[in-house]
């Protein structure tokens, strides 16, 4: 029973915590316990879009990477791999918030969709934290 030995990519995660992702692990004969994995509490990402006058907008489309431009909904195991296009949008609500909660700790760069990449912001999400980022909505 379990897996066969060899090499095997171990990522693990839940609802409300990061991801861990321990690479590839070389499983022998007989073994069948990785140990205990940690998985640290995961953060929530408050995004608020504005106009010139610091105004809230809703229903801005934002776009949220991590460092290597990946969705940070996706999986390395969805059919089109981690740069698969997003089956939904992030957008701001009535209050122009957009709340990501669950989100792994780390780096990602926000910025409104229509916004140039270049003009993206750098957000560092903590753990068990809810960090804010202020976006420019573009002008129509």
């Amino acid at each position: 029973h379990g897996l066969a030995p060899g090499e095997w990519r171990v990522a693990v995660g839940g609802a409300g915590h990061g991801a861990v992702d321990l690479g590839v692990v070389v499983l022998r004969p007989g073994e069948n316990d990785l140990g205990r994995i940690a998985l640290e509490e995961g953060g929530v990402l408050r995004v608020v879009a504005l106009l010139p006058g610091f105004v809230p907008v809703p229903g801005v489309e934002i776009a949220v990477e991590d460092v290597l431009g990946r969705d940070p909904r996706a999986r390395d195991d969805d059919p089109g791999g981690p740069l698969a296009p997003r089956d939904r949008a992030f957008v701001t609500g009535p209050e122009g918030v957009l709340l990501v909660p669950e989100l792994a700790p780390g780096t990602y760069r926000v910025r409104a969709a229509a916004a140039d990449p270049q003009l993206a912001y750098l957000v560092r999400v903590r753990p068990g934290e809810v960090t804010t980022a202020s976006v420019w909505a573009p002008l129509e």
